[in-house]
């Protein structure tokens, strides 16, 4: 994590991204500008969070470890979002991790000035309001779609949720945590998808060379 200790700059991703009207009070003197590489963790299951985090740009992804040490991705998130509003809210530790996909810039807000304004403020409580509503129906969808569809189902609607230009990167654990697809049944998937000339893989990605095909094979998306 690097801290950026440019006001000017922090001044100009507030006016960027509209930061101001995700609140009703004015927080600018608690907030910090912060910047996570790629496979950066933003913080960890169990962590004492003292702050609420504003994802500007970059994508993250929300995991939950289980005692087996398995992981569990929940959701990935792009900007503009809120996160680390279930621990202010709930005042427990952080009930899942946080890493960055790709390089992100946040907004931080200091909890230790603030905390019970944020939580008399109802422009914000409003914005979380949606926030967990989606989380609670993006969850519920991918739950469903885990438990009730094939395996084939379910890594083709990973895929065109994470493509971008008919292009997508396929790293085998994540698409295992995410899908609850074996890594060796996934390579089976993939290398049926590429025989039926659906896909094609290039270094060090895949490219989708007949959509309308591939979305054939699917029921539901994530």
């Amino acid at each position: 994590m690097k801290i950026i200790k440019n006001d000017l700059l922090l001044e100009n991703k507030i006016r960027e991204f509209n930061i101001d009207s995700m609140f009703y009070n004015d927080y600018r003197k608690h907030m910090q500008l912060l910047y996570f590489t790629k496979k950066e963790v933003i913080y960890n299951q169990g962590d004492n969070l003292n702050g609420i985090y504003i994802l500007i740009s970059g994508e993250i992804k929300v995991s939950f470890s289980l005692s087996n040490g398995k992981e569990n991705i929940l959701r990935k998130l792009k900007a503009p979002r809120i996160f680390g509003e279930i621990e202010l809210l709930l005042d427990k530790l952080a009930p899942s991790s946080v890493e960055a996909i790709e390089d992100a810039y946040c907004i931080y807000l200091s909890l230790k000035e603030c905390k019970e304004l944020l939580l008399n403020d109802v422009v914000f409580l409003r914005d979380i309001a949606y926030n967990l509503s989606d989380a609670i129906y993006k969850s519920n969808s991918k739950s469903s779609i885990n438990q009730g569809l094939s395996p084939k189902n379910r890594l083709v609607a990973y895929i065109f949720d994470i493509e971008k230009n008919q292009e997508f990167i396929c790293d085998i654990k994540e698409v295992a945590e995410f899908t609850g697809i074996s890594e060796r049944h996934l390579f089976r998937i993939l290398n049926e998808l590429i025989q039926k000339k659906y896909i094609i893989k290039e270094k060090g990605y895949y490219k989708i060379i007949n959509e309308s095909a591939l979305k054939e094979t699917i029921e539901d998306l994530y």
